[in-house]
């Protein structure tokens, strides 16, 4: 994606492996960015947390939007531990606690569930708000059922404005999850 500056380290301890990448437009000032492992010990690379069975990351990048600093994360829980996402959910909340966040991700659980719990006390669920009923993660077109597993949380100062599940048809599949779009005033 020309014109994009990617944000965001491996999930591993060595900082390869898996990434929760940011990509910012070049014409947006970057402020900085970090990244979270979801683990009791959240800047400890390669960390895993709970019952997770990997390391599981949030990348963070704080932005320059309309002369507001805005962050945006990206974060994706574990896929098999209940305690891990639940305590990444709590993790996230405590952590992202400045004005205008945004949190997108794989969650690994429904809207609904009690990780997500956690975190709808500090931010609202496009997936809720827009009242959408989509699947988002398709195992690459192998599943017909699909799971709405991954959301874009946004701060209360924010509005929503729209929200989609871009449902490609493949042949081919960029990944077992549809893309998420949101558009946001504030």
């Amino acid at each position: 994606m020309p014109g994009y500056r990617w944000y965001g380290l491996g999930r591993n301890k060595d900082l390869s492996g898996e990434q929760c990448p940011v990509g910012v437009s070049a014409g947006i000032p970057v402020l900085g960015d970090t990244n979270i492992w979801l683990s009791s010990t959240p800047d400890r690379p390669g960390s895993v947390g709970w019952d997770a069975c990997l390391p599981r990351i949030c990348t963070c990048v704080w932005l320059r939007v309309n002369q507001r600093r805005v962050i945006f994360a990206n974060a994706h829980f574990d896929h098999l531990g209940k305690t891990a996402r639940l305590e990444s959910g709590r993790l996230l909340g405590q952590l992202l606690r400045e004005p205008r966040t945004l949190l997108a991700g794989d969650f690994n659980c429904s809207p609904r569930s009690e990780a997500m719990q956690c975190l709808r006390e500090r931010f609202l669920s496009s997936i809720i708000e827009s009242r959408t009923e989509k699947a988002t993660f398709h195992d690459f077109g192998r599943r017909s059922d699909g799971l709405q597993i991954d959301d874009i949380l946004f701060d209360k100062c924010f509005q929503l404005e729209s929200f989609r599940v871009v449902e490609d048809s493949g042949p081919v599949y960029y990944s077992d999850h549809y893309p998420l779009v949101a558009e946001f005033t504030f």
